[in-house]
């Protein structure tokens, strides 16, 4: 019975674990006895199941008391009599929680609750001040707060506020459905002023996003009915709807048409850099580059000027015009040493020897270019293709002996494990793999028993509630410790991974390869391998 019902219970049906848990309560099975926590997972089934007052009656018996999370029982009781209509005395109830807790992490949604019964009862400066406290935290729509609070500032008549909170929703989440309402009220505002320069490029930015072409018309119209003449940002962001519309010969017309008609440097700038990227959308390669070419010389120190010329040099390489790449990524090495770049133009320097055959120059431009290099991985690239330059001319000593150089730490990235793989016949390769398949599945280590106790209340509350509240707990175990040594963040990882949490897992393990074992043998950090490397890739799980 007692298991039957944990299944149950853990699959969230909730009816049948509740009968399972009767039975063997009734039945005083053993495990009932061993496992005190099977009263407070009845209580949850009755609360789950909209038994609210047996819930209540559950929670409050003593036979349902688990030391380590008496906020969950109390919170729980809590819900019951809201659920049951007792808003007044959940709203002080709640209130009163943080200050009998103040650790605990359902604070937060106790905040979120408070929040949507000020609003619910229209006692909107309450209301607002929870609604901006959940923005604090994660987890919560943020469009969805701000279409609260925009609805609760237009009630208050706070205009500012309600600017500022319109904005914002526009700025961060366009596509929300709250954003429309957001836009309106800003028009309403506006209705009888001028809108500032910042704040109609913010409007402007929204409706393009959103692809509100004709509420872009109707806003610039009416701005310069305000203003009483057609300033020069309305003049350019005429131009910049129509490339947003990707009507790319429309706007380079008018910008070759009314460059002489602007005088700030902002819109020579943007109406420059607009007749370049329309070349290119053209399909006009050459006066692409010509363009281009040109904002560089007029505008050094721009932002933009050495990502034009990397964009050049790659333009010139599409079109095998070889001479022309190398000079710009010369120029961009000249110009910007300092730029995101360099490091990559270096490389694609060397890259335009090597694709013209002329492999002794390439390596030399690659062996010059390591010295500067700070990365790792960068560095062991230039060392692969530098043994790749040596293949080319028949040098197989040489070829091997540079690859060899990069192989000895062959899970450092994608150029050591292939140097690896190059420099090894088969036998060899098939003993390292049988090697690395022992070690990953007959060599277990878990550090997890070790730190237990950090993690004690996490593991507790995912097995009376589940995944979501313990994922809560345990990053609030996880912030509260103060400069853990690795293994205690492997333990980390170990949790997160019996909560499914498998990204954050894998993050945490990474932690710990890159802050310890990066420079170690790769022997020394096999107990970690299946963890790095398990079915699926870093830029994945990151994303």
């Amino acid at each position: 019975n007692y298991f039957r019902a944990t299944r149950y219970y853990e699959q969230k049906d909730y009816a049948r674990a509740l009968e399972y848990f009767r039975n063997a309560l009734g039945a005083k099975e053993t495990f009932v006895i061993r496992n005190p926590q099977v009263y407070f997972k009845t209580s949850y089934c009755f609360y789950r199941l909209g038994d609210y007052e047996d819930a209540i009656a559950g929670f409050l018996g003593d036979a349902s008391r688990v030391e380590r999370v008496e906020d969950y029982r109390h919170f729980f009781v809590l819900r019951a009599r809201l659920a049951l209509g007792d808003t007044l005395g959940a709203i002080i109830s709640f209130r009163e929680f943080r200050r009998i807790y103040p650790q605990s992490p359902l604070n937060i949604t106790a905040d979120s609750l408070l929040a949507e019964l000020y609003f619910q009862q229209r006692n909107w400066s309450e209301a607002k001040v929870y609604y901006q406290r959940l923005l604090r935290y994660r987890g919560f729509d943020e469009g969805d707060i701000y279409s609260k609070l925009i609805i609760i500032a237009d009630t208050l008549r706070e205009n500012d506020d309600l600017k500022d909170f319109a904005l914002t929703l526009m700025r961060q989440h366009p596509f929300h459905p709250g954003s429309k309402r957001a836009y309106d009220q800003i028009t309403r505002l506006y209705q009888k002023s001028v809108i500032q320069r910042d704040k109609l490029n913010e409007i402007f930015r929204y409706l393009g996003k959103t692809s509100q072409f004709e509420a872009i018309d109707r806003l610039l119209a009416r701005q310069t009915a305000r203003v009483g003449s057609e300033t020069e940002q309305v003049r350019w962001l005429k131009i910049r709807k129509l490339y947003l519309q990707n009507r790319y010969q429309e706007t380079l017309q008018a910008c070759r048409e009314q460059r002489g008609r602007f005088s700030a440097g902002q819109y020579l700038r943007e109406v420059d850099i607009h007749i370049a990227r329309c070349y290119l959308r053209l399909g006009s390669a050459g006066k692409a580059i010509a363009a281009y070419d040109t904002f560089q010389k007029r505008y050094p120190r721009d932002g933009l000027a050495a990502e034009v010329l990397w964009v050049i040099a790659g333009l010139c390489e599409d079109r095998n015009e070889i001479e022309q790449a190398r000079a710009y990524y010369q120029r961009l090495l000249d110009h910007y040493p300092y730029c995101e770049f360099i490091s990559e133009a270096r490389f694609r320097l060397g890259l335009t020897y090597y694709r013209e055959l002329d492999y002794s120059t390439a390596r030399n431009q690659w062996a010059a270019s390591i010295i500067r290099e700070r990365d790792d991985e960068k560095r062991d690239r230039y060392q692969y293709w530098i043994a790749k330059s040596y293949l080319q001319q028949d040098s197989t000593g040489a070829y091997l002996n540079t690859l060899n150089g990069i192989t000895v730490e062959p899970f450092d990235n994608y150029y050591t494990m292939k140097a690896f793989l190059l420099t090894r016949n088969g036998v060899q390769i098939r003993q390292f793999v049988d090697s690395l398949l022992w070690e990953m599945h007959h060599k277990r280590i878990s550090y997890l028993p070790q730190y237990l106790e950090y993690f004690q209340r996490p593991l507790l509350v995912q097995d009376l509630l589940g995944e979501r509240y313990a994922q809560r707990e345990l990053n609030m175990a996880a912030g509260s410790l103060d400069k853990p040594n690795w293994e205690m963040v492997f333990a980390l990882g170990e949790v997160n991974e019996r909560m499914q949490n498998y990204g954050r897992a894998y993050r945490l393990y990474r932690k710990v390869y890159l802050e310890n074992f990066v420079k170690s043998d790769w022997r020394e950090w096999m107990f970690l391998l299946k963890h790095l490397y398990p079915l699926y890739f870093n830029g994945e799980v990151n994303r």
